[in-house]
Parts: structure tokens; sequence; C-alpha cells
């Protein structure tokens, strides 16, 4: 049956294969459990207002240090062996920095670097394997044709 087939393949499958690269690195980079997104959703609202943070003298000054602990917390319920304990490592450094800001130790400049860090930390958690994966693979395929 299948020699009977008298299909050709469409020139629109290559741009549509082309289209799909975007859409699939976009998935990579997307959280897929539940621990993630809350992790990701606290690291975010971390990022969103530190001037509100360091200018307010309040209980609102101590939101990014509980969000940063509770980012330590969901990556902990989301144990994935080493992977978890680098990420663990590299969000307690973003929280320390964070807590140091906030206590006046260190200059707000490097409240952004903090707040990237335990971005760093949910996405070593998370799907950076699968990204590293697919750029070696894009690469070696690159290298070899």
């Amino acid at each position: 049956m299948l020699s009977n087939c008298k299909c050709h393949p469409s020139k629109n499958f290559n741009k549509a294969r082309r289209a799909s690269v975007l859409s699939t690195f976009l998935l990579i980079l997307l959280p897929k459990c539940p621990f993630c997104v809350m992790a990701y959703s606290s690291a975010i609202t971390i990022c969103g207002g530190h001037d509100m943070y360091l200018m307010s003298n309040n209980w609102v000054s101590f939101v990014p240090l509980f969000l940063a602990l509770f980012i330590n917390l969901m990556l902990l319920s989301n144990w994935r062996g080493q992977r978890t304990i680098l990420a663990i490592i590299v969000a307690m450094t973003g929280f320390t920095l964070i807590l140091l800001i906030h206590q006046l130790m260190l200059s707000p400049d490097f409240y952004n670097f903090g707040a990237g860090l335990l971005l760093l930390g949910i996405w070593l958690n998370g799907s950076f394997i699968s990204v590293l994966n697919k750029i070696r693979k894009k690469l070696n395929a690159d290298i070899l044709s």
C-alpha cells in the first residue's frame, strides 16, 4: 500500500520545523512542576520591586527574605539529587546577598545579582540540563554537517 502513495513532502515542512525551534526552547524554559512554578513566581516577585522593599522600613521590607526562603524550601521539596544540592547552594548565595543588602552590609547594587542567583538556582533544579542537552545536540549537528 505504501508504494502506491503519491504524496510528496511539502516545502512548508522546513519552515514549520524552523518555527518550532523557538516554541521548543520556550517549553524547555517554562517550569513543569508546581514547586518550580511557585519558586519562579516568588523569584519574579523579588525582582519586581527592590526599590520599594529597600526604601520602606516596615514589614514589607522583609518580603524578599521570606520569598527567598520559600524558594529554597521549594527547591528542597523538588529533590533531584546532586542537581538540587547545587541549586540550593546557588539559591542560598542569592538569599545571603539579599539578606546582607537588607541589613545594610552591602550596597543595593547587589540586589539584582542576588535575585538573579535565585532564578539560576531554580533553573538549575528545573530544566537547565534539558537546555544544555538541546544546545549540545544542536552544536554537534552543526559541526557534523
